[in-house]
């Protein structure tokens, strides 16, 4: 009796916790997911709440016939376990019928009203145990089953605890049949072992299905995120590929063997703007394979991109069918790494169209310019002419005198005139042509000063204008071409010429033009007026397309903004400012290297 009444208060109070947790199953239902999966909630708070009644059963022992303890309680028992296994089933993706979790508790209710089989324990046990570890057994493996597939630990946990409950059941039966003495009481099972399992089971298996709903919840959840996120990335991949450019994201890194980058990501229309298919460049992080950077390298701009927080390059890239294209990189920095390093974002546009433009725009430029040029050239090619004409006829003279040596010295200075005038021809050619197809490379600038005095001296004679250079005892190289630094000086020349022409008679008409060595590894070429300066209102835009302090019909206000591309391509920059007397422009660009002025 004693046994009895202590089987009843622990299987009473496992039944308590039970409903405990099926209620707190029964609060977190929202963890149920959508579909088939909503059943699961269900199918198994239901198995709960009956485990729960049916632990109560032992306070009705001795209250009630046998047929209603062994019958009806035993009818829930096997409702309960097979309604587990209804859940575990839909967890499992087996869509099974609602009605099937009843056969089972069906046929028990069948033969609980056989008086033979209530009547003898060995066969009752015969017909219950079957009913109720069936379902259990199956439910095992379809909890494992679900495990494997998704990795969901307590559905595995909760595998464990119905196999131990289907397994002790059978050894339960085994031992009635081997042990036909056990007293045929209600209860007589359940006391010890077998008990306090069931106990165990009862109280568990709520909190174990509510476990198993969370963490597939949870896995679930964390899978549609990354779905939703791939898509996401699908998608910005897809819009990526329309644009007309390629965005990247890049990990700079720095260590004693220098900066390293790591391109993260990069998307875009890779065959329009470079050249090449995105398959063809999976393995090139920076394109040096097939780019030509010019003077700095790509650690170097990333170096400027960290420095400064934001920078701008341009390099030539080599396409796939052996052509050239300009590229032009604009980065960022995005934020700085905890390891020191930094995360960089950017693009990278094909600026094929915008040279182009560029390089229609400098030969217009170039043109103009002589236009500008024609009048003073006229007169500088007529004037060798006329004295090579004049000491031809002298030489003649001589020759007829039979004065040899003097027809000579005619004749010497004849070849001196004409190669003046070849000379002033081919920097008039070179001018025009520009600088198609020439790199950087060290250029003096004095005599890029002198060349393009030659050009416009002309011009500046007529207008009656006096030069005047101040420069260092050595020559001062820079970085870049001689003909671009030609065309700048030139343009600036005649702008000085035209500020000039405006004053009134009497005033100072003088150009002074000065070359120095500059800090920062620079060179400074300085052009100077004292034409009276410019508006306020016009400096601060001077360098901007169409601004002109001309007339309609004498600029069209593209040659100082041109000026200014010309020398930012070649590393450098220009300014404008005023001074006493008038205007004074003054370019720096970087000193060639090995040559540089200290």
């Amino acid at each position: 009796m004693q046994d009895i009444l202590e089987t009843r208060a622990i299987l009473f109070s496992a039944g308590l916790a039970g409903l405990v947790g099926s209620l707190l199953l029964l609060r977190n239902s929202d963890y149920a997911l959508p579909g088939r999966a909503r059943a699961v909630p269900g199918a198994w708070l239901a198995a709960g709440f009956l485990q729960a009644v049916v632990m109560s059963g032992p306070l009705l022992w001795g209250r009630f016939p046998p047929a209603m303890v062994f019958g009806l309680l035993n009818v829930a028992q096997i409702l309960a376990v097979s309604l587990v296994w209804l859940g575990a089933g839909r967890l499992n993706g087996v869509a099974r019928p609602a009605w099937m979790a009843c056969v089972p508790s069906a046929i028990w209710l069948v033969a609980s009203f056989i008086p033979s089989v209530m009547a003898l324990q060995p066969l009752r046990l015969a017909v219950f145990v079957p009913l109720a570890f069936g379902p259990l057994l199956w439910s095992v493996v379809d909890l494992f089953w679900f495990w494997r597939r998704h990795r969901v630990r307590a559905a595995l946990d909760m595998a464990v605890l119905v196999g131990i409950v289907a397994l002790s059941l059978l050894v339960v039966f085994l031992y009635t049949i081997a042990f036909p003495r056990m007293p045929d009481r209600p209860g007589a099972v359940l006391i010890g072992a077998p008990g306090l399992l069931l106990a165990l089971y009862v109280a568990m298996q709520p909190f174990l299905m509510l476990a198993v709903v969370r963490e597939w919840d949870s896995i679930e959840e964390s899978g549609r995120r990354e779905a939703a996120l791939q898509a996401g990335r699908r998608e910005v991949e897809r819009l990526h590929a329309g644009l007309p450019a390629i965005v990247f994201l890049s990990r700079v890194t720095m260590d004693d063997n220098g900066l390293h980058i790591v391109r993260d990501y990069r998307g875009g229309d890779t065959v329009a703007v470079l050249g090449w298919p995105v398959g063809d460049l999976a393995g090139m992080h920076d394109l040096q394979a097939i780019a030509d950077y010019g003077g700095a390298t790509p650690a170097e701009h990333y170096r400027q991109t960290v420095a400064r927080g934001e920078h701008e390059w341009e390099f030539r890239i080599r396409r796939k069918d052996g052509s050239w294209s300009w590229i032009r990189t604009r980065a960022r920095l995005l934020e700085v790494l905890p390891c020191g390093g930094a995360e960089v974002v950017g693009y990278n546009l094909n600026i094929d169209r915008e040279r182009q433009a560029e390089a229609r725009a400098l030969a217009a430029a170039r043109l103009a310019s002589l236009g500008e040029m024609a009048a003073g050239l006229a007169h500088e090619i007529r004037q060798p002419l006329q004295s090579i004409s004049l000491a031809a006829e002298l030489a003649q003279i001589r020759i007829g005198q039979g004065d040899g040596p003097e027809a000579l010295n005619r004749l010497d200075w004849i070849v001196e005139q004409t190669q003046r005038t070849s000379d002033l021809i081919e920097g008039l050619r070179r001018f025009a042509r520009g600088a198609r197809g020439e790199s950087f490379q060290p250029v003096c600038v004095m005599t890029a000063v002198e060349a393009a005095l030659e050009l416009v001296r002309g011009n500046l004679r007529g207008a009656r204008i006096e030069v005047e250079i101040e420069m260092l005892d050595r020559p001062l190289f820079v970085q870049g071409q001689a003909v671009l630094i030609e065309q700048v000086v030139s343009n600036l020349l005649l702008n000085a010429r035209d500020a000039l022409a405006a004053r009134p008679p009497g005033a100072a008409r003088r150009i002074r033009i000065a070359v120095a060595a500059w800090r920062d590894n620079t060179v400074r070429l300085s052009v100077a007026d004292t034409g009276g300066g410019i508006a306020e209102e016009v400096l601060s835009r001077l360098f901007e397309p169409f601004v002109t302090t001309k007339g309609p019909d004498k600029g069209t206000g593209l040659g100082l903004s041109i000026c200014h591309g010309l020398v930012k391509d070649m590393g450098g920059y220009i300014e404008a400012r005023n001074d006493a007397e008038g205007a004074v422009f003054t370019i720096t660009l970087p000193a060639a290297p090995g040559q540089a002025a200290s």
